[in-house]
């Protein structure tokens, strides 16, 4: 008697090929890691003003937020294989170029190429986890795809922060090395997709990624000023051309995103809970970096080793969650909810620390965020995964990246606006506590914000101590209240993403209903 075992549907997929795709996902993050490391040199270099140095910094996410849904679709069409090697040549070109660039104009060049090349990686070796692996396994899958693109991005970063030491050009060619590297692999082990014959929604297209970036430039321009016309100008044009763009999808015969999929509630959780985890992993990132360095006077390289267990809960909670889902998908409100709450209780627990308290004291609610995060990140994924028609699977895929954008430019910029919100008042009454004159803040104010910015020309002089340590206990106060702030915005977000998914459950079930009473009538 022969017996067969069973195949566990929910975690059995091919491994080698989903972590192949999420290297290939993970230079997405790579990239601009080492770009942003790079360009405190490259600026130098080149003699870039402020303004131009910020938009050599964001030339590359603008690049990509305007074309990703091309990607997708481009995948829809052609086959995701063949994207991700046009996506590979177009990275590989386009950091070469910017690495020797031989002035600004190349540099900028290069790196927009580049940001469409990873931008496009991204989307089709996302949507390419679902073509590998079995329906039931998606989910687990997800889990494995999103901590092999984790530790990408970390590898690199630290790789990538050492050669800018030795020269930012040799930095940036790291990432071409990482798509040579993957091009045979893709080659070998990757299947080609079916390829979806339909009309192109070009108007849509233009408009939702026109949006996109007018959204995301203006947005970013909120650290200098609420009130000027580069901020909600951009941001205004932006909220427009989204709106616009839900129009044209309405009356589109084939649109990019199907009109319906923003009236099911799964679909709008998926996209609540994706902007709150960007928002909270950005904060995060850039918050807990600077408090480090601000606060406490650790040095890069120290914030970055202790950012390493960090990303390893993401990941390997990310993991769990993934699992957990894929046996038991009626838990993804479950899982999701638990998510939010550790996020809630991460931001709240971060309030430990102090401007006169050991580095240390961040790091359970930073340990705890991060599971959070991963509790929220994967089950989102899948959401995505589990509402795109086949018919548009590549352009609905590609929208998580556009939403996740969107939520990490809002927790990058907020996090800069409401700490200096509270940061400069509390500065200045403390300098004004220690005796300084009218006159002395604001030379010390000056003083310490442009070391601050640019880590150079420590201040110096007789009172200098004294207005680092203001300075460090008001950036304290700033970040206690940031997140208080961000702790109360999680629980919101929760409640919102809870809310859907169970309106998105109900829809199911009428719709379940609905053709079971439309098989019997035909019986």
């Amino acid at each position: 008697m022969t017996t067969t075992a069973a195949v566990d549907q929910t975690t059995s997929f091919p491994k080698g090929q989903v972590i192949l795709l999420g290297y290939l996902s993970g230079i997405q993050l790579a990239d601009p890691a080492i770009a942003s490391i790079a360009l405190v040199d490259v600026s130098k270099t080149f003699g870039m003003t402020t303004a131009v140095a910020a938009l050599a910094a964001s030339i590359s996410t603008l690049a990509l937020a305007a074309t990703v849904l091309i990607g997708g679709m481009l995948g829809d069409r052609m086959g995701r294989r063949k994207v991700l090697y046009i996506a590979l040549g177009v990275t590989i070109a386009g950091d070469v170029i910017a690495a020797a660039a031989p002035g600004v104009g190349f540099y900028m060049v290069g790196r927009a190429l580049a940001g469409i090349g990873v931008g496009w990686l991204l989307a089709s070796s996302y949507s390419m986890v679902r073509e590998v692996s079995p329906p039931k396994s998606v989910p687990a899958a997800l889990g494995i795809w999103n901590l092999t693109l984790l530790m990408v991005m970390l590898v690199a970063t630290i790789v990538g922060g050492l050669l800018v030491d030795a020269s930012w050009r040799v930095a940036l060619l790291f990432t071409p090395l990482l798509c040579l590297i993957g091009l045979p692999m893709v080659i070998k082990m990757l299947p080609e997709t079916k390829k979806v014959v339909k009309k192109v929604d070009y108007w849509g297209l233009i408009v939702i990624g026109v949006a996109t970036v007018l959204f995301l430039y203006g947005f970013s321009q909120a650290a200098k000023s609420l009130t000027t016309p580069t901020f909600w100008g951009p941001v205004l044009a932006g909220v427009v051309g989204f709106a616009l763009f839900l129009w044209i999808e309405s009356k589109a015969e084939s649109p990019v995103i199907p009109f319906k999929l923003f009236t099911r509630g799964v679909f709008i959780a998926a996209i609540v809970s994706g902007v709150a985890w960007n928002l909270a992993q950005a904060i995060m990132q850039l918050a807990a970096s600077n408090w480090w360095q601000y606060v406490t006077g650790l040095k890069a390289f120290e914030v970055a080793l202790l950012e390493v267990p960090i990303l390893l809960i993401f990941g390997g909670v990310g993991v769990w969650s993934g699992i957990q889902i894929g046996k038991r998908p009626g838990s993804v409100a479950k899982v999701m909810g638990l998510g939010f709450a550790l996020m809630t209780a991460g931001f709240l627990l971060c309030m430990l620390a102090g401007a006169d308290k050991s580095a240390l004291w961040i790091l359970p609610g930073l340990f705890v965020m991060s599971a959070g995060i991963g509790c929220t990140s994967v089950p989102q994924a899948a959401l995505f995964v589990k509402e795109a028609p086949a018919k548009f699977f590549g352009t609905v895929t590609s929208f998580r990246t556009t939403v996740g954008q969107v939520g990490y430019s809002l927790g990058f910029t907020g996090t800069i606006v409401l700490v200096q919100a509270f940061y400069g008042g509390r500065f200045a009454e403390l300098l004004s506590e220690a005796g300084f004159s009218p006159d002395q803040t604001g030379d010390a104010v000056a003083a310490v914000s442009w070391y601050v910015q640019h880590e150079e020309q420590m201040p110096t002089g007789p009172l200098a101590a004294q207005a680092i340590e203001a300075a460090q206990r008001a950036y304290s106060t700033g970040f206690d209240s940031l997140m208080f702030i961000i702790a109360i915005v999680m629980a919101v977000f929760g409640v919102a993403t809870l809310l859907f998914l169970r309106w998105g459950r109900k829809q199911d079930e009428r719709d379940a209903a609905a053709t079971a009473a439309a098989g019997n009538a035909g019986e």
